[in-house]
């Protein structure tokens, strides 16, 4: 089973193993000290996706209007490079193997979150909601 929480929930959640799919760790890396714990930056938006996305956030126009037509679009044409189909195939054979896992990001939003995108895809790939 695949679910998603943002960091700051994760100790509401039971889980074989927690992703960590963001691109810096920082205040997240005493949690690589668990031995469930995988920080997969693979699965997080690229470096000037989320300098974009900081952008928007200070130009005022962050919201559901421009996740979906920015901000969605951009990190679907990355998640078309190899480094995140293969931890992307990772992901699902962890599935596939029974593991309970929790993908974690610092937002606190899924709606606005990549994480969204990211089980969006999950589903696709398994036809079915998670």
């Amino acid at each position: 089973m695949i679910q998603t929480s943002s960091i700051a929930n994760l100790r509401h959640m039971q889980q074989d193993e927690i992703w960590l799919i963001v691109r810096s760790i920082g205040k997240a890396a005493s949690l690589l000290s668990r031995p469930d714990v995988r920080w997969v930056p693979d699965l997080s938006p690229s470096k000037n996706l989320f300098f974009a996305y900081l952008r928007w956030k200070k130009e005022g126009i962050w919201g559901p209007a421009c996740f979906e037509e920015r901000y969605k679009p951009q990190f679907l044409q990355e998640a078309d490079n190899p480094a995140f189909q293969q931890a992307f195939r990772e992901l699902l054979a962890a599935d596939a193997a029974g593991k309970t896992i929790t993908l974690a990001c610092f937002c606190p939003d899924e709606r606005l979150c990549h994480r969204s995108i990211v089980k969006e895809k999950i589903e696709q790939a398994k036809g079915a909601p998670l």
